[in-house]
């Protein structure tokens, strides 16, 4: 079933695009009964984070880095993706709200954190740059691998000093020269700081977090009214194609009201449909799921385990590949997280303990060896010393706890309660 009246409209278009008659269905169930509307109503609800990764997210991940040489701020959106719990669309749609709603940053040219390169002309490459302080940090900091070599120029310029763009014109330079075949990835989004950052002023750093998490709630809602609005539209009383002219303000495009050839027209009168939502919850069913997932700081994310929402946390800790995972799809969601809530009230809205889906992580890395019979290797590799946010922090607190070093012990809870209060 389309999820708003825009999607619908789209794909009446391309029914009849070949101007022949065409017979549009609205699907507005699955083969399953439970699984009615109220999934959809569920998967609109997937990219809301918790009140208190938002804030986590402001203090750590954005505000709580050291800025660029250059006084640019930068960020790694596929490590604080991963850090914090949230969608990659939903992070640029919070950059974006920094930017457009509070004026504290602008997106500038993005850069690359990680180079692979390999030697493709020996002549070449005996002929290029090495001897410079910023030619010999990256043959320094190059670790080799099977096909050539791998940087981490970010990571290179914080622990040799020199800075990071001189790093990546060496390694240009190479490319230029056909010495070496290039391959960039991991990109690093840089903002340009319009005004003083609030970094430090908790209060400030709150408010702007209560009102980011408000906006994500208000466009939670809306999706849901949008559904709404379409299970309305299908079922009502009135001409499909007037009913939909009128949405886009055109009351006049279908004479008389009538199209003639719709359900509406030729019944003349509605759709029954019950949208069959399961309102009581199957305790048993809820058990299983919190015996899987261990997490109690954040019950938006242990109900979005139980009906089938991937999330950034739950696929790293390989519970959205758990066979429990979505078993409890079409489930009333306020009901749901209300008798979760209680449940993570009653543990302290405290995470899991250190290594409690290991056991997962072990099971698929046995798979893969099983089917690869391929021993696994071991190489040494640079750490930013537990930074998640991809900053110059050697140092730093993430939502899964105080790193220092690379060893990570476990602090405050990563969703969206601490100490018996919501944030």
């Amino acid at each position: 079933m389309p999820k708003t009246l825009e999607n619908f409209s789209q794909e009446v278009g391309r029914a009849g695009r070949d101007g022949k008659p065409s017979v549009e269905l609205v699907l507005s169930a699955s083969y399953k009964k439970e699984t009615k509307i109220g999934c959809a109503e569920n998967f609109a609800r997937g990219d809301t984070i918790s009140p208190n990764s938002v804030l986590l997210w402001l203090t750590a991940g954005v505000f709580g880095v050291p800025l660029a040489p250059d006084g640019a701020l930068e960020a790694n959106h596929y490590q604080q993706a991963k850090a914090y719990d949230i969608r990659p669309n939903v992070l640029l749609n919070l950059y974006a709200q920094l930017e457009l709603k509070f004026g504290l940053l602008r997106a500038i040219t993005p850069c690359y954190q990680v180079y692979d390169y390999t030697i493709r002309d020996e002549k070449s490459w005996a002929n290029v740059d090495k001897k410079s302080k910023e030619a010999k940090t990256v043959l320094q900091y190059a670790q080799s691998k099977s096909s050539g070599y791998h940087i981490d120029v970010s990571l290179a310029a914080e622990h040799s000093g020199v800075p990071r763009a001189d790093l990546t014109r060496v390694i240009q330079s190479w490319e230029f020269s056909k010495a070496v075949e290039v391959k960039a990835s991991q990109v690093r989004h840089r903002y340009r700081v319009l005004k003083e950052l609030p970094s430090g002023n908790s209060g400030l750093l709150s408010a702007i977090a209560n009102q980011l998490y408000e906006g994500q709630l208000a466009a939670e809602e809306e999706a849901i009214e949008k559904i709404q609005g379409v299970l309305q539209f299908a079922t009502g009383d009135e001409c499909l194609a007037h009913s939909l002219a009128v949405y886009f303000g055109d009351d006049k495009a279908v004479p008389y009201g009538s199209c003639g050839t719709c359900t509406q027209c030729l019944t003349g009168q509605g759709v029954e449909f019950n949208p069959n939502y399961i309102a009581t919850v199957d305790q048993t069913a809820l058990r299983n799921i919190l015996g899987a997932c261990l997490d109690r700081d954040d019950p938006r994310m242990i109900a979005r385990f139980a009906i089938g929402i991937t999330s950034p946390r739950l696929t790293t800790s390989k519970l959205s590949s758990h066979a429990l995972f979505g078993t409890m799809v079409g489930v009333n969601w306020e009901q749901l997280v209300m008798l979760i809530d209680a449940e993570c009230a009653a543990a302290g809205y405290a995470p899991a303990p250190d290594g409690s889906y290991d056991h997962l992580t072990q099971r698929r890395a046995s798979g893969a060896q099983k089917s690869s019979n391929k021993p696994a290797s071991s190489k040494t590799t640079l750490t930013r010393g537990g930074s998640s946010s991809g900053s110059y922090e050697k140092k730093s607190y993430t939502p899964y706890g105080n790193t220092y070093g690379g060893k990570s012990s476990r602090g405050r809870g990563r969703g969206g309660y601490r100490g018996g209060r919501r944030y």
